[in-house]
């Protein structure tokens, strides 16, 4: 998903496997963005598996994560700008936190949105999720193509 202040642009999917960064949108917002385009908004289903790198020291610190991490790609309801990640310690930050320059490696693209609710209890279960999630939009996309 792409946050509201990203709408008035070309958007696209995240591929999975494809590495993305943030960039300063002419709004002021902070969007992801593919190397070969840094015009089209590339837009992530909340839960998507990312590697990033190139993290600030200040978000190293306060999210404790080394220069590269592990993180969930979310959504906030409690900021001005929604889109976030959620690393492994639990700790949320919005892109415009992050900071223009971060790379994301996208690790599961999933390419519909999920749940925008707490992410499951324990370490086994994203996978599960991400899993029926899958099978559900098949049978969905079955369904409707009869």
């Amino acid at each position: 998903m792409c946050d509201y202040s990203l709408e008035a642009y070309k958007t696209r999917p995240a591929r999975e496997g494809e590495t993305i960064t943030t960039q300063r949108f002419p709004s002021g917002s902070l969007g992801f963005v593919a190397p070969e385009n840094n015009t089209v908004a590339v837009c992530l289903a909340c839960d998507t598996q990312l590697r990033l790198a190139n993290l600030p020291a200040s978000i190293q610190k306060a999210c404790g994560t080394g220069e590269t991490a592990i993180a969930t790609f979310t959504q906030l309801d409690t900021t001005a700008y929604r889109d976030a990640v959620k690393f492994e310690s639990g700790k949320s930050v919005t892109l415009q936190q992050l900071g223009i320059g971060v790379s994301a490696m996208i690790l599961d693209g999933l390419t519909q949105p999920t749940n925008m609710g707490e992410p499951p209890a324990t370490e086994q279960a994203p996978s599960n999720d991400r899993a029926l999630t899958r099978n559900i939009r098949e049978t969905v996309s079955n369904l409707l193509d009869t």
